[in-house]
């Protein structure tokens, strides 16, 4: 099926990241966009069950999982929303220590009710800050190109690129880094990649990235934060964040999209996996932790149409932007790959046959600002298995 457009009543959802500066009150909202506002916070905030203060200082709201926004997208309205995936298992962690698997006691301890799910409330500053962002000339379409496209001023990328392929599934290990340096209106991720439409019209660029994110303009903090993205139409009107907008189903009653990734160093690792379910063909991710492995939900294939059958391209690594009249931010680490600088590590795809790859010797590895970014070789060994390094401090104009 193919890709839904947004109707007009989410539009305001404010399904991007901003490249403005955060309102300085709430005292420059005309009488118009506070009704609008509280329209959306109505609209966006489901009935609660239960509601956790977690020990980052987030609301999160247990809701029932039948009544989450995601089925609020057109195309999902009619969908039998309890069907069964069967979620990778991701068996990679083998040879790593506990030390290095990631931690996770966002809860504190507590439990979302049987039949409900956890989501990051959204405050009503949330949105007023979002909207002076936009209102300032924020773009989305900063957040993710291809290596081959025109330069974006002020974003910067330091990743592996895949071959053009069809790819069914993606994982990596990611460093979880509590990262200093990113400044109010900018912001540094470290993320695993899906796209395809890269050559085809605009409207068919579609992408999924999962990882983490210091995104001030987003979270309203300097925070490392659990995110996830996609896009249906290549940033025209969709662009959504974690549980801000209809379309990712949330089924973990455990993990927070939007938590802080409080268990950081060089040494801490989050596994990601996102692949496509075999019978419904929905892209599903799951997370490994400490704790083990745990579903965290799926795109329905109906709200792609590129995406909609595989990734012709995945990339996994870092992007920064900044307004390209101050210096960029670091990324990953901080850390030249020559000086510890932050890892990928365990990489893998899976082809259209549901063979699983390793990454192969013409695979890309890039860095577009080598004055400030950088990745080392590919590497390869029995505990990180095929690996790089990426990051650097920033400090680049432009």
């Amino acid at each position: 099926m193919a890709c839904g457009v947004v109707t007009n009543g989410l539009l305001f959802l404010l399904f991007c990241c901003g490249l403005g500066r955060e309102a300085n009150g709430w005292s420059r909202l005309s009488f118009e966009d506070d009704a609008v506002i509280e329209k959306q916070l109505r609209f966006m905030n489901k009935p609660v069950i239960k509601t956790i203060q977690n020990q980052n200082g987030d609301v999160v709201d247990c809701i029932d999982f039948d009544k989450q926004l995601a089925f609020d997208h057109p195309l999902l309205k009619n969908q039998s929303i309890r069907q069964q995936h069967s979620f990778h298992k991701d068996y990679s962690n083998e040879n790593l220590t506990s030390n290095a698997l990631y931690s996770w006691s966002d809860l504190n301890g507590e439990r979302c009710p049987h039949g409900t799910i956890p989501i990051r409330r959204t405050q009503k500053n949330d949105l007023i800050r979002l909207k002076y962002f936009l209102k300032l000339g924020g773009q989305s379409s900063y957040l993710l190109r291809t290596i081959e496209a025109t330069p974006v001023p002020g974003v910067h990328w330091a990743l592996l690129q895949s071959n053009d392929g069809k790819y069914v599934g993606a994982s990596a290990w990611l460093n979880i880094i509590g990262l200093q340096g990113v400044k109010g209106d900018q912001f540094s991720e470290t993320a695993i990649t899906l796209i395809n439409g890269i050559y085809g019209p605009s409207q068919n660029y579609n992408v999924i990235k999962v990882g983490w994110m210091v995104h001030p303009s987003l979270y309203g903090d300097f925070q490392t934060r659990l995110t996830v993205f996609w896009t249906t139409d290549g940033y025209q009107s969709v662009h959504c964040y974690n549980q801000q907008c209809p379309g990712f189903v949330q089924v973990s009653s455990n993990i927070v999209l939007g938590s802080v990734l409080s268990d950081q160093g060089d040494d801490k690792f989050l596994s990601f996996s996102i692949f496509k379910d075999k019978v419904t063909g929905d892209w599903c991710l799951t997370i490994t932790t400490l704790n083990g492995v745990e579903n965290i939900g799926y795109w329905p294939k109906s709200m792609f149409n590129s995406l909609g059958d595989y990734a012709s391209r995945i990339q996994w690594g870092g992007l920064v932007y900044s307004p390209t009249s101050e210096p960029s931010p670091p990324m990953g680490n901080g850390k030249f790959p020559s000086n510890g600088g932050a890892r990928v590590i365990e990489i893998n795809m899976i082809n259209e046959n549901g063979q699983t790859l390793e990454p192969q010797g013409d695979e890309l590895l890039y860095a577009d600002k080598p004055d400030c970014y950088a990745t080392s070789k590919l590497s390869n060994n029995k505990v990180a298995g095929w690996f790089f390094r990426f990051g650097g401090p920033g400090g680049c104009i432009g």
